[in-house]
């Protein structure tokens, strides 16, 4: 079965598919796995964002203190101990991109 698309002959039994046929491919090991994502994970970006969140919450840290010495209010302190939670998370990151 022929057909013209434009003015180009089309023969239908030997129009081979762009897409390429998914084969069954076996599981590797586990060390495989980790090497594959490991090789794909970017520590840079990584460790830029873990540095920077370090620094704003230092900034915040210091903005509180600042803030309860000048200030004559009913200090509660909250950017001490809100910012507690963010330095763990800094840490963290920052491993992350270091150690992994």
């Amino acid at each position: 079965m022929k057909s013209f698309l434009g003015r180009i002959p089309i023969d239908a039994a030997t129009v081979t598919p762009s897409v390429p046929s998914h084969k069954a491919t076996a599981v590797g090991s586990p060390e495989d796995f980790e090497n594959s994502w490991r090789s794909k994970f970017l520590k840079i970006p990584v460790l830029i964002l873990g540095i920077v969140q370090a620094v704003l919450t230092l900034l915040i840290i210091i903005l509180e203190i600042a803030s309860l010495a000048v200030f004559n209010y009913q200090p509660t302190g909250a950017g001490i101990w809100c910012s507690i939670s963010f330095v763990i998370a800094a840490i963290l990151t920052i491993m992350l991109g270091k150690y992994i």
